[in-house]
């Protein structure tokens, strides 16, 4: 079985990654990032299109025109270039795929016409904004049901969000498989002889207003004027970063919140092994993003951390309240910062929960376990 797998960028997300990898799948991407290869990266099969997947004005009085179509008027399609067209058309007869896994559903909907005209079966594979914040698209919507029409078989991340809505525009039940990413459970594991040294809090997001950053911020501030020796660790970068470092330096907080900028894979699961707790305050964006399923707090549950985050998008089905960690609403941090200290004072529950969580994702989000499910889902299609 030949599969092609598209995605938009390489190197790939590492939930991507390991699709390529696992399924012994060929990348057709639209463009590599050379300076973020990794050790590895280069030697994965991929094909550079070098040309954009998804039509976007780039002149800014062709992006109000294209955001009022799309928008507003729910006119707009989501489509692609013609040049871009061509080259892909011309990697997919060169490859001869037997079927395609698109890595995000409005990719899948930019894609269709090509894929129907080159009698390609195609799997979409949703995980967030094409299920969140494209899903506020009228036109898009209409697109979408063309492609689940066409689709072989419909792969989503959650239940609780996606699944429904699919239902909701008629896609038929026995094409949708829920499989969510996962962790790797062999890179990502626990150490337990951690449990008596000061809490320690983690936070593994990129600093925009979607992942909360701010909220955590604030909630570890509230946690740390009665846990003194807590600390706080935060990786990742954005545009919020710089609000955040001006933030902890007005409340005196740059002696326990140590900002790590991007760390690579490997050394996101040593600083997870050393730390005590997860936190991830999601929040829905302004355009309407929500979270399908938050692969960090997966690897932090295998590394038997429990995580404190929001009622939001696909995480109650990762995170059991009270069982391997603790929501509250969005942006509530003064509920957020109550749950923190709660697990700051009890190792006992920190233990009980990070065990949990490991057994948990060990036998329902092992990443290897659902690669082959998704596996068997392309199988069948054939």
């Amino acid at each position: 079985m030949r599969i092609g797998l598209i995605c938009f960028s390489f190197p790939p997300e590492s939930f991507i990654r390991r699709h390529i990898i696992d399924l012994d799948a060929t990348a057709f991407v639209q463009r590599v990032f050379a300076e973020q290869l990794q050790e590895g990266d280069a030697g994965l099969p991929f094909v550079s299109i070098e040309g954009d997947f998804i039509d976007n004005a780039k002149s800014f009085p062709m992006r109000a025109l294209q955001y009022m179509q799309r928008r507003i008027l729910g006119s707009g399609k989501i489509e692609m270039p013609p040049a871009s067209k061509m080259k892909l058309e011309k990697e997919l007869r060169k490859y001869k795929p037997d079927i395609i896994l698109v890595e995000f559903g409005h990719l899948a909907v930019a894609l269709l016409p090509l894929l129907k005209e080159l009698g390609i079966p195609v799997v979409p594979h949703f995980h967030g904004m094409d299920l969140s914040e494209c899903w506020r698209l009228k036109g898009y919507r209409r697109q979408l049901k063309e492609l689940l029409d066409y689709a072989s078989a419909v792969v989503v991340v959650n239940e609780r969000l996606q699944a429904t809505r699919l239902r909701s525009i008629g896609c038929d039940s026995r094409k949708i498989h829920c499989i969510p990413c996962g962790a790797d459970t062999k890179a990502f594991w626990p150490d337990w002889e951690k449990a008596g040294r000061p809490v320690r809090f983690i936070s593994v997001a990129r600093f925009v207003g979607q992942k909360g950053t701010l909220y955590s911020l604030r909630a570890f501030k509230e946690c740390q004027r009665v846990h003194k020796d807590a600390t706080l660790l935060m990786i990742g970068d954005g545009p919020l970063l710089g609000k955040a470092k001006r933030y902890a330096a007005r409340n005196g907080l740059l002696d326990a919140v140590r900002f790590a900028g991007t760390l690579s894979h490997k050394e996101v699961a040593e600083e997870m092994r050393a730390a005590s707790v997860l936190l991830q305050h999601s929040t829905i964006s302004s355009k309407g993003d929500e979270e399908g399923w938050g692969v960090c707090m997966a690897e932090a549950a295998a590394c038997g951390l429990p995580v404190v985050s929001t009622s939001h998008g696909g995480i109650p089905e990762l995170v059991l309240d009270d069982k391997t960690g603790f929501l509250v609403k969005e942006r509530d941090w003064r509920a957020m910062a109550e749950k923190m200290k709660l697990l700051a004072e009890d190792v006992g529950l920190r233990i009980r929960m990070g065990k949990t969580a490991r057994d948990r994702i060990e036998c329902k989000g092992n990443a290897s376990t659902q690669v082959k499910k998704l596996k068997k889902v392309l199988q069948s299609v054939l």
